[in-house]
């Protein structure tokens, strides 16, 4: 795969009134060291003027997903385990519990494609279930 990347963010989210779909496309840079994949890329938060970088690791089955900017976090998805971590926002901070039911991940030469299933909660309260996937292309087969 070459260093420069589509990356395709497309999140379903369940809640008990309804269901509400989100997809993001940016452009990203691709690197793999040691087996892990790092794929970094920008993206402008809803409302807001600074820009957040973002960092996906890919290390076996697991993914770590860290934003530093207007938002800062980082969360860890690995199946059937709960973290918990610090979801820094503009307006004040709490906590994100998340439990990974699944984790898929598929490589190909000019593709990954990701599938993270999850419980979200809250302060500790259950909000909704998740599905996030998440496609890295090579910007010439985009």
């Amino acid at each position: 795969m070459t260093e420069n990347v589509l990356v395709t963010i497309k999140g379903l989210q369940f809640d008990s009134a309804d269901e509400t779909v989100i997809e993001v496309i940016n452009i990203g840079r691709f690197h793999q060291i040691n087996n892990k994949i790092y794929l970094k890329y920008d993206e402008l938060v809803e409302n807001e003027t600074r820009l957040t970088s973002n960092l996906i690791k890919i290390d076996g089955g697991s993914i770590e997903i860290t934003k530093k900017g207007t938002v800062s976090t980082h969360m860890r998805f690995c199946a059937n385990e709960k973290t918990v971590s610090l979801y820094n926002t503009p307006f004040g901070s709490f906590s994100l519990g998340i439990f990974t039911r699944s984790v898929e991940i598929d490589k190909q030469e000019d593709v990954i494609n990701i599938l993270i299933d999850y419980s979200l909660e809250v302060e500790e309260k259950q909000i909704s279930d998740c599905k996030v996937g998440i496609c890295i292309k090579t910007q010439d087969k985009a």
